[in-house]
């Protein structure tokens, strides 16, 4: 029972430094002082209760060097945020220059208005991607070819609700690390024609509403789709009546 205590504790620690003292982070500890340190106990005694019980059942197998390695990764993907330099012109016309982003810091009227995303060579995006071209509900086109997307782990609703766009070129886009494609191209309803030929999917592990409402999808290339470790694919097709 004590090994068990004092490895639980080691997870705890883990779990504690680089999760919820991130999420933390992300708040005004000024605001919310002094019930901050009381939260932070509270979750830290439920956590504790819930990976003791896990333990005990067998739940998982303790390795600490893997446990910390995977926790601190899992951190950095979920709270890495790094905004995309760009311009707009005409009020209509998105310009994202060259450099690293995951991030469109633009809300939803901003977005409603853009007709057109023009993306620089040297723009690369990476980690944490979900909804990231999401909600351009207007925009005809998306300049994605000259995007790096070689480290990109997460694309899940990536162009959720682009009901206008017409065409994008996927010739140069890696998908070779992501892991997680559900929604990617969810309400893409004027879209006619997707070549996915050269799309790399041996990661992915979901790919749940891929391509649901894609009302106007008649050709679709997916030839070089591996889904071997692909665990979901619910509802995948779903409303693609063509």
């Amino acid at each position: 029972m004590k090994s068990c205590y004092i490895k639980v504790q080691e997870v705890l620690d883990i779990f504690m430094e680089n999760i919820i003292e991130n999420l933390f982070s992300q708040i005004d500890r000024k605001k919310y002082y002094p019930k901050y340190n009381y939260l932070k106990i509270s979750i830290r005694i439920i956590i504790f209760i819930f990976l003791t019980l896990f333990y005990l059942i067998g739940f998982f197998k303790y390795d600490y060097k893997k446990q910390k390695k995977e926790i601190k990764n899992f951190s950095s993907n979920l709270f890495y945020s790094k905004k995309a330099n760009f311009e707009i012109k005409n009020n209509s016309i998105l310009i994202i220059k060259k450099g690293t982003f995951n991030k469109i810091d633009l809300d939803y009227p901003k977005r409603k208005m853009i007709k057109s995303i023009l993306i620089e060579k040297g723009s690369k995006i990476e980690g944490n991607c979900s909804l990231l071209f999401s909600n351009f509900i207007n925009c005809h086109n998306i300049q994605i070819e000259n995007l790096d997307t070689s480290n990109a782990i997460n694309m899940e609703n990536m162009l959720f609700s682009n009901k206008n766009l017409e065409y994008l070129n996927f010739k140069n886009f890696n998908t070779s690390n992501t892991e997680n494609m559900n929604g990617m191209f969810y309400k893409c309803e004027k879209i006619k024609k997707l070549d996915l030929s050269n799309f790399i999917t041996s990661k992915t592990i979901s790919m749940d509403n891929m391509f649901r409402e894609c009302f106007s999808l008649i050709e679709l290339n997916i030839s070089s789709f591996d889904t071997i470790n692909t665990k979901s694919m619910n509802y995948m097709f779903d409303f693609c009546s063509n």
